[in-house]
């Protein structure tokens, strides 16, 4: 940065200017460096804080997704039950009455 430079080889100590001069280019430098940082910071918190909703609204979205699992389950386990009630049902009157009259009626070879 040009207010930081090296003062010019004379061969003589600086004077009380000169401390001045390059004491105001460090403190120019030390505030820039703290605005800087200052910056970065409030830009991190908002990067940080964006990413929190995100995933605040994804967790919620995994807890709507778990509650419908288990409902899509539950609902399933109910549709089993009543297959399997329906195939008992099938079997002991539709199947059991189609052997039965096979058994009663003759075959058309026997007549």
């Amino acid at each position: 940065m040009s207010a930081f430079r090296s003062p010019p080889d004379s061969g003589h100590t600086l004077n009380g200017d000169q401390f001045d001069v390059w004491g105001q280019a460090v403190v120019t430098l030390v505030q820039r460096a703290a605005e800087l940082s200052l910056e970065d910071v409030k830009r991190a918190m908002t990067i940080a804080h964006n990413h929190a909703l995100q995933l605040r609204a994804a967790e919620d979205r995994i807890k709507q997704l778990e509650e419908e699992v288990k409902q899509l389950e539950a609902r399933a386990i109910r549709a089993e039950g009543w297959l399997a009630t329906i195939k008992k049902e099938v079997e002991e009157k539709l199947i059991a009455a189609i052997e039965t009259n096979r058994t009663r009626q003759p075959l058309p070879s026997e007549n």
